[in-house]
């Protein structure tokens, strides 16, 4: 039977397997995970599956504000559906980015 774990399951697999010294082919054979998908998870931060909040407010000037947060972006219409797509995946970056 497949088993469905959490994100912040994977990230502590993801956690437990570098810090016990095992090469990921062990560590996925003793708990019964693919490597495969061991290594997908791996590289893919838990939260960037996640859906970010933005408000977003249509002007009848032809644009479009995107908020989140402190950060605002302006889209002058018409714009293609992928940039779009690029300006969304950038907020979510950037609110999954850690700041030091």
């Amino acid at each position: 039977m497949k088993k469905i774990r959490s994100n912040e399951e994977w990230a502590g697999l993801v956690k437990d397997q570098r810090l016990s010294g095992k090469s990921v082919t062990a560590f996925c054979r003793e708990k019964a995970i693919h490597p495969n998908l061991f290594y997908r998870k791996k590289r893919t931060p838990p939260d960037s599956r996640t859906f970010v909040k933005v408000a977003t407010t249509t002007e009848t000037r032809g644009a479009v504000e995107i908020k989140s947060g402190d950060l605002v972006i302006r889209l002058e219409m018409p714009f293609a559906d992928a940039e779009l797509v690029r300006v969304l995946r950038c907020i979510r970056e950037a609110e999954n980015a850690v700041i030091s």
